[in-house]
Parts: structure tokens; C-alpha cells; sequence
């Protein structure tokens, strides 16, 4: 909403990273997602309107039933919406999740690797062409908009995770939070 994007500009923060996954409806509800297409695309405009200048939104691609064309759809809005940070990730199958399960019950089928590449290597040149560049290996950034949350990862520096399902690393040890949202907010009100 309008409020808690002023609310959260107000605190100083500077870099905003939007959970999109896909510009695609029938994507985001094989994904059960509670968002549709609209509200992310006005999502991402409501924040620039706001004023933040450091935008971020997720992909995922290699979803089944997803086409090089709508794939390619995909790409084309997030790139005309004017972010500066793309972090794409191909679907990957959980344990323990629904969307195993639906494989292993074979109600859905994984794409196979070769138009997985596909989806790849055209999010490399997509993001080539509009001036992006791949810094890391899911992430596409404009010069200067890098994620330094991200580059600490792979620069085995520490880092705090606050939050459900979130990781630390202290620089001999990485620990993680408890991943159920209820849990969590239990625990904290608790002071646990």
C-alpha cells in the first residue's frame, strides 16, 4: 500500500526487493500466490512513485506449462518497468512440499533441462540487452545496483538474518531461524 511504502522510505530504507515470481496469472496460481499480475506491476510503480530509486524484483522461471514465449512476456515487463535488480531462479523441488508431491504423484511435469537452459540463456541476453549484468548466477543488475546482501553471500561475509526461515553466518558458523511464521512471532513475543 501507499502508507507502509511511505512508512518504510521514512525509515531510511533505501532498497526495496519485491517478491513478483511471475507477470503471468496462471504462473502465480500454480505458484499459490496471494498477488496477480496487476498488483505487482503496481506494485513496482507505486514504490518508484514513492521515490524509491533502488528496486528489486524476483523471478522464478521453469515452471511446467511455462513456454519460451511467455518466459520472454515475462522479461519484457520487468525490464519496461524500469528496476534496477532482477534476482531470477529457476524452480527447483523441495521435499516435504506440494509441489513435490504434485511430481511424484506425476500431476505436474518438470521441464526438462534443455528448455530449462533455454529459459536461461534467454534471461542472459534479455538482460545483456537492457544493459544488466550478471554478477552473480541469479542475479542481473545495473551498474551500481548490485545487492550487497547478495555479493556477501558469496564473499563468505557475515551476515544477521532476522526473520522466519532466515540464515546468519558469524564467519565460522551459519544458523537459521525456525521457518513457521506462527512459531516465530510466538517465540519473539515470548523472548525466546
Amino acid at each position: 500500500t501507499r502508507k507502509k511504502l511511505k512508512d518504510i522510505i521514512s525509515l531510511g530504507i533505501n532498497r526495496l526487493s519485491i517478491g513478483v515470481q511471475s507477470f503471468d496469472n496462471e504462473d502465480l496460481k500454480f505458484m499459490n500466490r496471494s498477488h496477480n499480475r496487476t498488483q505487482a506491476i503496481k506494485s513496482v510503480k507505486l514504490a518508484k512513485e514513492i521515490g524509491f530509486k533502488n528496486i528489486s524484483i524476483d523471478l522464478i522461471y521453469s515452471l511446467p506449462k511455462q513456454t519460451l514465449k511467455k518466459w520472454k512476456k515475462n522479461l519484457d515487463i520487468a525490464f519496461s518497468l524500469g528496476v534496477q535488480h532482477i534476482s531470477a531462479y529457476s524452480l527447483t523441488f523441495e521435499e516435504k512440499t506440494k509441489l513435490n508431491h504434485l511430481l511424484k504423484k506425476q500431476k505436474i511435469i518438470q521441464l526438462d533441462d534443455i528448455a530449462s537452459f533455454k529459459h536461461f540463456d534467454l534471461l542472459v541476453s534479455e538482460s545483456e540487452k537492457n544493459k544488466f549484468i550478471q554478477y552473480e548466477i541469479s542475479n542481473f543488475g545495473l551498474e551500481g545496483f548490485f545487492s550487497k546482501h547478495n555479493s556477501t553471500y558469496w564473499l563468505a561475509g557475515h551476515y544477521v538474518g532476522i526473520g522466519p526461515s532466515s540464515h546468519s553466518y558469524n564467519g565460522k558458523e551459519r544458523s537459521w531461524n525456525i521457518n513457521s511464521n506462527r512459531k516465530y512471532i510466538k517465540n519473539i513475543s515470548q523472548n525466546n
